[in-house]
This record gives C-alpha cells, structure tokens and sequence, in this order.
C-alpha cells in the first residue's frame, strides 16, 4: 500500500523509466511494474542475498500473474551490483532510493551521482534522508516516523 501511495506522489508518465538503487528485495520495483505505468523498471542492490530474494519474488509474481491469466508487469531488471558505479539514472524518470541505512559517504557519493546523471525533468522519490546540497522539502510520511521527499 505504502509502496503505491510513493509512486502515486512521483506522478511519472507513462512509458517512462523507474530505477530503484539499493532496490533490496525488491518491493519498489515490482510494485511500480505492476500498474504498467512505466515501460522498464530497474532495481540494483549490493547485497547478493537481498538481490537473490529480490529475484525469486519476481519469479513468483510472474508465475501468479501466468496462473491468473493476468499480462506479465513492465518489464523490470534486477541486478546485483553497486549503485553508485554500475546502474545510470541517465534515461530514468523516476529514481526512488530508500537512504535509511546509507552512511554520510554513500549519501555524499550518492548526491554527486545523482547531480551529475539525472536529466532535467526527472523525479527523485528520497525516503528518509536528505541530500546536503539539495532545498527539497521533506514531509513526514508512514506510520513509522518516516520522510519523504518527491
């Protein structure tokens, strides 16, 4: 639920691209395929046994989704790799990084990709951290004492 209510504040167009880094079990990305909103959605995680969870809970909506006679999702991509050094944002429309367990230097890095990668226009959808150099005003989101920022 929360997951939709994220993408609903994005506002992305259709056809548009989504990019989750630090994708984790991947819950974001899948849930931004379901609606077909979005042409490709994208998910890299660092973690290899997160990345692996991330890929069977994939396998298993795209086997619910055959078992109900229901289209498969947009297309999505699960990688396991290094956010910062292995996954562009450059054709991204919306970029969504759940930051909460990002140390100062992974955020200080992750601010500079972002400066220099996201293409004008795109949405940055940051859930409970806040870039240095950036004004974005965040807003308490969730029941667990969270922000958000779109």
């Amino acid at each position: 639920q929360a997951q939709l209510e994220v993408l609903a504040r994005a506002d992305a167009s259709k056809g548009g691209v989504f990019v989750d880094l630090g994708s984790g079990l991947g819950k974001m990305v899948l849930a931004a395929a379901l609606p077909g909103v979005f042409s490709e959605c994208r998910g890299v995680e660092i973690l290899p046994e997160l990345h692996e969870s991330a890929v069977q809970a994939r396998g298993a909506l795209l086997s619910d989704l055959a078992g109900r006679g229901l289209p498969p999702p947009s297309e999505v991509s699960l990688r396991c790799g290094d956010m910062l050094r292995e996954e562009s944002v450059a054709d991204a429309d919306v970029v969504f990084v759940f930051a909460t367990c990002f140390p100062p230097e992974v955020m200080s890095s992750l601010e500079a990709k972002l400066s220099e990668e996201m293409r004008r226009g795109a949405r940055l959808v940051l859930v409970s951290k806040q870039l240095a150099g950036c004004g974005a005003d965040f807003a308490p989101f969730g029941d667990n004492n969270g922000y958000l920022s779109v």
